[in-house]
């Protein structure tokens, strides 16, 4: 049995034993293969999705019992000037530490948060759904690691977040980088999908049954959008997108992005304030975030950001063009 402020939980023995493992282990940390064996998982023939959901079942009954109640996934590479990296929607840390981060690594201290909600992330409050409020949620996690003024960051939906950092705590930060950024209002239409996930009866039935199944079969003509007019390479393998496709995974997911569009409208009309260097790379072939419409136009109302608009490429410029990314930021570390 497993107690703590909230109440008790009954663990099986290897989840059990898992805990005991981890508490023992130097920083709390083991192997993949060391979980594996703990949970009688084969190492050769084990599935990731069965992997993930024991994990995930583990992690929900420590929050039944107030365990790890608020908490944010941090992972750390390197050493040097600190660059704070906010991943984007259907994503997680590993977009930035399988890209960008071996090109970075040796010459900053790479910081790559976990959003709210996302990943292995717990979630934090009902109105974390914003840009403004998940910046809030990040930066608070910065100063309690005693970091101050760092390079911030993101990209995507994580530009937003930065974006929005930036604006409201601009003397708290060295420089910016945006990368495939949505950064104002946009018209259109919300996917079926994300509307009935919502809806109070529907989405508790769809999206523990529906949304793994339906993420998988549609997930070919979505990663050709964000890729287009390119296509996914190797290094995509590292992306934790079936991650986001668990039920409250994707909750959060469908709560974020329904609530951009209105966030960037309150958001957008201060970007002016932000008086650190900015700088943006964003792909001329984006179908997800214009460039024209987003990049373009933040550069005209923050005269001093600089933008690296790349020919043709689309909107995963992080896994297509790893290296103009790294490059941006190299320019906005401090000289030594």
């Amino acid at each position: 049995t497993l107690s703590g402020p909230l109440g008790n939980c009954t663990l099986v023995a290897a989840e059990s034993t898992l805990l005991t493992a981890l508490a023992r282990a130097p920083d709390q940390q083991l192997e993949v293969w060391q979980l594996l064996e703990l949970l009688h998982l084969d190492l050769d023939t084990y599935s990731k999705a069965t992997f993930e959901v024991r994990l995930a079942r583990l992690r929900k009954k420590l929050m039944q019992v107030g365990a790890q109640k608020s908490s944010l996934r941090v992972i750390e590479r390197g050493k040097g000037p600190v660059v704070v990296m906010v991943h984007g929607a259907w994503g997680g840390p590993e977009d930035w530490l399988t890209t960008v981060v071996p090109l970075l690594e040796d010459q900053a201290r790479c910081l790559v948060i976990e959003r709210p909600g996302h990943g292995w992330s717990s979630d934090t409050q009902p109105g974390a759904g914003t840009p403004l409020a998940q910046a809030r949620v990040l930066r608070a996690a910065v100063r309690e690691l005693g970091i101050e003024r760092p390079i911030l960051a993101g990209f995507s939906y994580g530009a937003s977040v930065c974006a929005a950092w930036a604006t409201q705590w601009p003397d708290e930060v060295a420089s910016v980088l945006l990368v495939s950024p949505a950064l104002y209002p946009w018209t259109g239409f919300e996917s079926a999908l994300f509307a009935a996930a919502n809806l109070p009866l529907v989405g508790e039935l769809s999206v523990p049954t529906l949304v793994m199944p339906m993420g998988l079969i549609t997930a070919p003509a979505s990663l050709d959008k964000v890729f287009q007019p390119q296509t996914p390479p190797d290094t995509f393998t590292g992306s934790p997108w079936r991650l986001a496709l668990r039920a409250a995974n994707f909750r959060a997911n469908i709560r974020d992005l329904r609530r951009l569009r209105s966030s960037v409208a309150i958001v957008s009309p201060y970007y002016p304030r932000i008086t650190a260097p900015v700088r943006l790379v964003h792909g001329t072939g984006d179908r997800v975030a214009y460039a024209d419409f987003h990049s373009a136009r933040f550069a005209q109302e923050v005269p001093h950001a600089q933008v690296t608009f790349i020919p043709d490429a689309g909107h995963q410029v992080l896994y297509t063009h790893p290296r103009i990314v790294a490059e941006e930021l190299e320019a906005l570390l401090p000289a030594r």
